[in-house]
C-alpha cells in the first residue's frame, strides 16, 4: 500500500524538465557540413550565421563565384558569413559540387564596408563554423 502511495505521488508532483539545448548543423566524418539546416521543436529552421575559422599560415578563405570557381572574395579569420538559402528545390544553403559541399555565402567587412556579394565558401570545419543564433542577440 505504502509503495502505491509513493508511486500515485511521483505521477502527481511535476518533474522537471530537460532544457532543450539549442544546436547547430554538426559535420560528418570528414569534416564536411552536409546542411545548413538544423531540425528543432518545431521542424527544420536554417542557420543563417557561421564564422569563418583560424586558417593556417593566416590565408584568407576563397569565397568563390561558382562552388570550386573564380575566387571572387578573400575572407580574413574571423569574418562573419550570412548563409543564403534557396527559395525554391531543398531551400538548402549548401550545394554539392564534385561530391564536396559548398556553402552560399554573403560576408560584408564592417571596417571598410566592403560587401563580398554572393559567393561560395568550402562547407568544412577546416574552414568555416556555424554560429548559434540563440546566443546572439541585439543590443539596443
Amino acid at each position: 500500500m505504502k509503495r502505491l502511495m509513493v508511486l500515485a505521488l511521483a505521477l502527481l508532483l511535476p518533474t522537471p524538465a530537460l532544457a532543450q539545448e539549442a544546436s547547430v548543423p554538426m559535420p560528418n566524418d570528414n569534416g564536411d557540413f552536409m546542411t545548413a539546416r538544423v531540425r528543432g521543436v518545431a521542424g527544420y529552421y536554417n542557420n543563417r550565421q557561421w564564422l569563418v575559422t583560424d586558417l593556417m599560415d593566416a590565408v584568407p578563405l576563397n569565397c568563390r563565384r561558382t562552388p570550386n570557381g573564380e575566387v571572387q572574395a578573400r575572407l580574413k579569420s574571423g569574418a562573419t558569413l550570412t548563409a543564403i538559402f534557396a527559395s525554391q528545390g531543398n531551400r538548402d544553403a549548401i550545394t554539392m559540387n564534385n561530391g564536396k559541399p559548398w556553402l552560399r555565402v554573403r560576408s560584408v567587412n564592417p571596417v571598410f564596408n566592403r560587401d563580398s556579394g554572393i559567393c561560395y565558401v568550402r562547407a568544412n570545419v577546416k574552414y568555416i563554423a556555424p554560429i548559434n543564433e540563440e546566443y546572439v542577440s541585439d543590443v539596443n
